[in-house]
């Protein structure tokens, strides 16, 4: 037989987001094609790059047993998702902000994203972006009836996470 391919995927997907195409089986007498549906053992699996995964052959006939084989998948690293918890519409000179958010996998939120993220603000849309140790800042005396703008960046991860910024 003919070994079957899967189509590319995102991390986080379940494998069952994946097409499988070709794989025909033959009869070892007939030299025919076997009609049949290839299937995965786990599609909900979430897999990394490079993984292999279970299919199995489950022929129309019962004369014919199922075939199970292994194939490679290849997983592209997604964006995460960075959702604010939080925000205020009036702060105060003096007053300490905490930036919260949630980062996770956009297909999974239980794959949460456990590289360290970047926080920063600025004063105004043209101000510069002032790099904080943490997540928290106390609002500077300059910021006086001006706008304040706060970003989150997060770092790539091999195989896994593409670097993504977004701000409030």
């Amino acid at each position: 037989f003919d070994t079957p391919t899967l189509s590319s995927i995102e991390y986080g997907q379940k494998i069952s987001n994946a097409t499988i195409s070709g794989g025909v089986v033959k009869d070892s007498l007939s030299n025919q094609d076997v009609e049949g549906d290839w299937s995965f053992e786990n599609p909900d699996a979430i897999c990394d790059n490079g993984d292999m995964v279970k299919l199995v052959f489950t022929p129309y006939k019962s004369v014919y047993s199922p075939i199970n084989v292994e194939v490679h998948i290849t997983v592209v690293a997604s964006n995460p998702k960075i959702t604010f918890l939080e925000h205020s519409l009036s702060v105060a000179v003096g007053q300490e902000i905490k930036i919260a958010v949630k980062a996770t996998n956009r297909y999974d939120e239980t794959l949460a994203y456990e590289e360290t993220l970047e926080y920063s603000y600025r004063i105004g849309s043209m101000g510069d972006w002032v790099t904080l140790s943490a997540n928290t800042f106390i609002v500077p005396q300059d910021a006086r009836n001006k706008k304040i703008w706060v970003r989150v960046k997060s770092k790539e991860v091999a195989n896994k996470y593409l670097a993504t910024t977004v701000e409030q």
